[in-house]
């Protein structure tokens, strides 16, 4: 026990020194992050289960690229719901914590870096123009229960929550291997 609160000692002092804001570290305003619907980078690539289909694939241009940002809007606002599940969860988690617990310190680090990635994840899907719903009306439902397993199971609760981003961190590899732009 003593080496995992020695980790999460030095996994928050590192929290102090590098970290993330969604609004200075990311220059909204430039030029060159405008988001432009009709921008082909937009279409989605053949590792994508819609971009790989033969409809989408004959779509035009201009549909392509609307059908892959609004594609693109979603994604992201699911992971702002997510994202957002955890931080609740880890805070519901925090809140049975005794004093002095080195897991405050480090998972109110790893909940702010989460909050800036909600900030960063919504400014896009707003600035896309995408009136996007992100998950399932079963998951929106549902999100609102989740939280509660960050302290009444938490095993299970974050070893939902490493299951829950898998299919995203698949479809970036996926995407990332294709070399497609």
């Amino acid at each position: 026990m003593q080496r995992y609160h020695e980790r999460l000692r030095t996994l928050s002092e590192a929290s102090v020194h590098i970290h993330f804001d969604a609004f200075t570290d990311i220059d909204w305003d430039h030029p060159d992050f405008a988001i432009d619907p009709a921008d082909p980078r937009w279409v989605l690539p053949a590792a994508d289960p819609l971009g790989g289909h033969p409809w989408y694939q004959k779509q035009p241009l201009e549909v392509r690229t609307r059908i892959g940002l609004w594609r693109y809007a979603n994604i992201v606002k699911v992971g702002m719901q997510f994202e957002n599940v955890l931080i609740r969860g880890v805070m519901d988690y925090l809140f049975s914590l005794p004093n002095q617990d080195p897991e405050f310190r480090y998972l109110t680090h790893e909940v702010t870096e989460e909050c800036h990635h909600t900030q960063m994840f919504q400014e896009f899907v707003n600035r896309a123009g995408a009136d996007v719903p992100g998950g399932r009306r079963s998951f929106r439902v549902l999100s609102r229960f989740l939280p509660l397993a960050g302290s009444l199971i938490p095993e299970s609760f974050f070893t939902g929550v490493l299951a829950g981003e898998e299919p995203i961190d698949h479809l970036q590899k996926a995407i990332l291997r294709g070399g497609e732009d």
